[in-house]
């Protein structure tokens, strides 16, 4: 049953993506060997032009005719080695599926939409699952086949982040998390923009989130730990809450801002009720057009 509301979850978003592309953002997308210009890609076997050797590159494509004339070992640059590529790093921690919310489907549903907009774009995409650790997401292909253990890690994402993630260099970058940790954002945003063409993060929040009940006795359990406590909420504490998340949000927003990176929240729950991508997510990430 669940694996169905995941799966339609990521239809959805490839569904919405229909017609939007990525544009080049102020610096040119770089794939792997070079910067890519925005034109289509041909054929794996078409050359776009030619980079010093490097040790451990395949010695066919060495361009002998050059060498022959300057004596410099050069290497002929394919279309396929300058595709740019995109990732997107899903925080697949229990947080993200809090119940009688939209907070899963709409991550799940945000990470297909970035995925179709990299494949309408002819850009590649690798998904990445954020934990203990930061995982390849296994299998490819697009967004609706894609399996995984879906939000069952114990442990908040920025572990995963301590060392330098193996992104592509010159790509574009997206993290989708609630952000519901402590802790300086620091190394994580330095990690998602290093070496990168742009990046943004996505804060997906349930309403309840943003918005929590109050009166009475309340028992919160902690989604990843299972931790429980008795609690009574009150009118002042869920302000001191909502005071709260808004120091972390700008404290997210602030650092972010310092290293280049784009910082969107979003209400989970009224954007899966409206079915419309966030205006101010079109705008800002990293200049996502439509090409309608």
């Amino acid at each position: 049953m669940q694996n169905d509301l995941w799966r339609q979850a990521l239809t959805r978003g490839l569904n919405d993506s229909a017609g939007f592309t990525f544009a080049l953002p102020r610096r040119q997308v770089r794939g792997q060997a070079g910067y890519h210009l925005g034109q289509k890609q041909g054929s794996s076997l078409e050359y776009k032009d030619f980079r010093d050797y490097q040790p451990g590159d395949d010695l066919r494509h060495i361009d002998w005719s050059a060498y022959a004339r300057s004596d410099r070992l050069t290497i002929k640059r394919f279309h396929e080695e300058v595709t740019p590529h995109v990732d997107v790093v899903l925080d697949n921690s229990r947080s993200m599926n809090l119940d009688a919310s939209h907070k899963a489907q709409s991550a799940l549903a945000f990470c297909a939409f970035l995925a179709g907009c990299a494949l309408n774009s002819g850009f590649r995409c690798t998904p990445w699952l954020a934990g203990n650790s930061l995982t390849r997401l296994t299998g490819g292909g697009l967004p609706p086949s894609w399996q995984a253990a879906w939000f069952d890690e114990t442990r908040s994402p920025d572990l995963a982040f301590q060392h330098q993630p193996k992104f592509h260099g010159g790509g574009l970058r997206f993290l989708i998390s609630d952000l519901m940790w402590q802790g300086d954002p620091t190394p994580i945003l330095r990690n998602l923009a290093r070496d990168a063409a742009g990046a943004a993060v996505l804060q997906v929040l349930a309403h309840r989130d943003l918005a929590p009940d109050h009166g009475g006795k309340w028992r919160l359990v902690d989604a990843e730990s299972g931790v429980a406590h008795e609690v009574a909420l009150d009118r002042a504490q869920i302000e001191r809450y909502r005071a709260a998340l808004l120091r972390h949000q700008a404290l997210w927003r602030d650092t972010a801002r310092r290293f280049g990176v784009v910082f969107v929240a979003v209400d989970a729950d009224t954007q899966w009720q409206d079915r419309k991508v966030p205006p101010e997510l079109l705008r800002e990430l990293l200049h996502v057009r439509s090409g309608t």
